[in-house]
């Protein structure tokens, strides 16, 4: 939804709303577009120059593009391309219903069983993963960051969208044309938001973990920085986890081994 926006403000957007055939496989997930490139896992030396075109995006001529970067992707982004990282945020509940939903897709195009289907790691977890490594970027890297949370924005789009636009103006080359702000709330309606409070889901993580995922988004939800007594609880949380992250990875690296190919996503790019 932000790409839709930032569009409609008036910035180039790079990526489709739906790539190759994902308007018939993946349109009813989100009928607005997905807006996704060969740069959404990074900007680095694998996506840029653009592996079969050799097309090079040089960073002071796109200093003003938006594009779509997952959050690990950001992480294995050059320094150079991160003028502005703006990150939408949900409850881990509703990103862990999103990505069942994703998984439901998948396993009906592909006509996969449950004995055909790879490991797959928890939404709760993808979810610690993406955030928590991403705040350990930018403690590193230090690069310009807005952490936004999304029900906020359903929320209070005439408030919160105009922030963020003012936040990414001074990151624009003079002579930039001014951004359609009233466009870019008009893009959003409020009643996408189907419920107030997270979807239940089943997660047997303990409560003392997914308790740091709740005070987390709370905080970003909430437009407060990160307390150092939270910082701290959510590193214990992530000691925790960790041994869970080393035994997806070697179990698909496993299935791998037995699927030689079918690692291959309804989500892929490729072809």
């Amino acid at each position: 939804m932000w790409m839709q926006v930032l569009q409609a403000a008036g910035l180039p957007v790079i990526g489709e709303a739906f790539p190759l055939n994902w308007k018939d496989t993946l349109g009813s997930l989100n009928r607005g577009g997905f807006y996704e490139s060969t740069l959404r896992d990074g900007i680095n030396f694998t996506s840029n120059p653009h592996p079969k075109s050799g097309v090079y995006l040089h960073p002071h001529e796109t200093c003003a593009d938006v594009v779509k970067v997952f959050a690990e992707g950001v992480v294995h982004t050059e320094f150079a391309f991160l003028g502005r990282v703006l990150v939408s945020v949900r409850p881990w509940q509703a990103y862990t219903a999103s990505m069942n939903r994703l998984w439901a897709v998948e396993d009906d195009v592909f006509e996969r069983t449950p004995q055909r289907r790879p490991p797959q790691l928890h939404g709760a977890l993808e979810w610690w993963r993406a955030n928590y490594g991403l705040i350990r970027d930018v403690a590193m890297r230090g690069y310009s960051v807005h952490f936004q949370s999304w029900p906020a924005t359903l929320r209070a789009p005439s408030t919160v969208i105009p922030s963020v636009l003012d936040w990414l103006r001074d990151a624009l080359p003079e002579g930039t044309a001014s951004l359609d702000v009233e466009a870019a709330v008009a893009v959003v309606d409020p009643k996408l938001s189907t419920c107030a409070d997270p979807p239940e889901v089943e997660c047997d993580l303990p409560t003392s973990v997914t308790d740091v995922f709740d005070e987390l988004f709370h905080a970003v939800d909430e437009g407060r920085g990160l307390s150092a007594e939270l910082v701290e609880r959510m590193n214990a949380a992530h000691e925790l986890v960790e041994p869970l992250f080393v035994e997806y990875a070697e179990a698909h690296a496993r299935w791998l081994q037995g699927h030689p190919g079918g690692g291959r996503s309804v989500l892929s790019l490729e072809g």
